[in-house]
């Protein structure tokens, strides 16, 4: 799992002091640079590497070796052996490549990674690297055989992926390397059913039979309750103007034991009344109300979607399960970061004892990556629900929070692991260079934003958006100090590809509209450097008076930009 990926340049060097190259080796190079390493390390010359040896050999904290060890030990018998080296060594240079892409665009993987089951009380047991991995062997029937040695073929990182739908259906399929799909989304209609049930449910019994089964239950005993990839992509999409989001609905939660997430079904029934009723009514805000959600939307929820562990007897996955897991959780992320997809937080505690939602650290990861770029906007349905707060009530989407914010903010939070809090930090930076500093067009709309808002998104975000054609902060009473604020930002050479300004609902009166008047004068002395590209201004409905539009749309024609007013 994570307790390799995420540390390639590390490790490169660490290695080393054990025999093997910085370079990427070759089958047989490896081979010899395992047996090399191995010799080095094998003082007692017992064929395996004991925490001592290693402690001896690498030179690190004794609390280091034994998370290296736990990496490494694919049989959970305390000491690594010739073959447990090899395949991590290999996992090393897959990770090695997996990287490369984050690399190129001057990204720094994480310090360190997961490894470790998760507590209730801290994040998720399917976040973390899978416990008692059987030892690598040529007996795939039997389960012995590691998932190392079945291993996907990554999916290209590319500047598209947050907003191309084709990144929702390629997780759906298989792919060389597997032959079971990564994830699998649910049908809300299935869902609801069965949590209609559990509502009749008299006992605690009864409610525990149930409760979501895992995804291996579900596909041998309900498999109508899955989508195929093909009506994935036939469902409804969104309005045009709102990016045409599609039908997929993923739900960020917190798990309540460690052997099942929801024992009694009560998030499961939350989440579907919630559902029930964004399907059923639009929220309303001021003057505008949204869309409704589709009535029938395709659901990730982790413990139907990914294959786990078996709750009853803690049987592991299958190599090939394992394999398709470690696939999924490599691009957890997607879920909840992609423009199109719709996310439910399920922010309430089903027991009062329960840590609470935003105190977790895979949850509060969740919430903010999905807050990075989503289109915003009340011509479609809102993408971003707090189903704590309420459903009807409109999402407060505050500013995404820089890369050093959202770190600085992990540090207050449960994690089991200290190395999951350096994985999620950089997930998120890692998404955050995509979807924001690649993206071509921000939508941020009815977000409540006022001027210290805004300028907290200029500060910390504008300066990087290199390829951003149009962004949008339209019916966010940002007044005229916010016009000027955005301005004099543009005014630095920011944003070089915009062809659009939007300003419209902006509550900037007359002073703001002459302080966009200012900047246009400006710009048009300096084009090859202040948003040479830009051929439009919407500046309707912000309370300004008849001359100083007309005299504004004057200006404009002057310029050659088209004004909206």
């Amino acid at each position: 799992g994570y307790a390799l990926l995420g540390r390639t340049h590390e490790w490169r060097r660490r290695c080393s002091r054990m025999g093997s190259g910085a370079s990427r080796p070759s089958k047989g190079e490896l081979k010899k640079k395992t047996d090399a390493a191995f010799s080095a390390a094998d003082t007692n010359r017992d064929g395996r590497l004991s925490v001592e040896e290693l402690v001896a050999c690498l030179g690190w904290k004794r609390s280091r070796v034994e998370h290296l060890l736990k990496a490494f030990d694919a049989n959970s018998d305390g000491s690594i052996d010739k073959d447990e080296l090899k395949a991590g060594f290999e996992e090393v240079i897959r990770a090695m490549d997996a990287q490369a892409s984050f690399s190129a665009k001057g990204v720094t993987p994480p310090v360190e990674s997961s490894e470790g089951t998760k507590d209730p009380n801290g994040s998720p047991v399917h976040r973390s690297k899978p416990q008692g991995a059987p030892k690598a062997s040529s007996d795939a029937t039997s389960g012995k055989v590691d998932a190392t040695e079945i291993s996907a073929a990554p999916l290209p990182e590319t500047d598209d992926m947050y907003k191309a739908p084709e990144t929702i259906f390629n997780e759906l399929k298989e792919r060389s390397g597997l032959t079971l799909p990564p994830v699998r989304l649910l049908r809300s209609s299935w869902l609801i059913k069965r949590a209609e049930k559990l509502k009749a449910c008299t006992t605690v019994e009864e409610r525990r039979a149930l409760a979501l089964p895992r995804r291996q239950d579900i596909e041998t005993q309900h498999p109508e309750a899955f989508y195929a990839v093909e009506e994935v992509m036939a469902l409804k999409r969104g309005a045009e103007f709102a990016g045409r989001p599609m039908s997929v609905l993923a739900v960020s939660h917190c798990w309540e034991t460690a052997a099942h997430p929801d024992p009694e079904g009560a998030t499961l029934v939350m989440l579907c009344d919630a559902m029930e009723r964004a399907m059923s009514k639009g929220v309303t805000n001021g003057e505008y109300t949204w869309e409704k959600i589709p009535r029938e939307m395709a659901v990730f929820y982790d413990y139907g979607s990914l294959y786990q562990k078996c709750p009853r007897t803690g049987e592991p996955r299958t190599a090939m399960e394992n394999a398709a897991f470690k696939a999924a959780l490599s691009r957890m992320q997607v879920w909840y970061a992609h423009q199109l997809t719709t996310c439910f937080f399920m922010t309430t505690a089903v027991d009062a004892a329960s840590m609470p939602y935003l105190e977790r650290g895979w949850p509060t990861f969740e919430y903010h990556v999905s807050m990075l770029a989503k289109a915003w906007t009340s011509s479609g349905w809102p993408q971003l629900f707090d189903v704590g707060r309420g459903v009807d009530k409109l999402f407060t989407r505050n500013p995404p929070l820089s890369t050093a914010s959202l770190r600085e903010l992990l540090e207050t939070k449960a994690f089991a692991s200290g190395a999951d809090r350096d994985l999620v930090a950089f997930l998120y930076q890692k998404t955050a260079v995509t979807t924001i500093q690649g993206a071509a067009l921000l939508k941020f709309n009815s977000s409540g934003w006022g001027p210290e808002q805004l300028m907290q998104f200029i500060d910390q975000w504008l300066p990087h958006c290199e390829k951003l054609e149009a962004i949008s902060f339209a019916s966010n009473p940002i007044g005229p100090d916010g016009a000027k604020m955005l301005c004099d930002s543009l005014r630095l050479g920011h944003c070089p590809l915009a062809t659009f300004l939007n300003f419209f609902n902006n509550q900037i009166g007359d002073e703001g509209l002459a302080h966009v008047a200012a900047f246009l004068k400006e710009r048009e002395q300096d084009k090859a450097r202040i948003l040479p590209r830009l051929n439009k201004v919407r500046v309707g409905k912000n309370g300004t008076s008849r001359d100083a539009i007309e005299a504004f749309k004057v200006l404009c024609k002057r310029y050659g930009l088209k004004c909206e007013a």
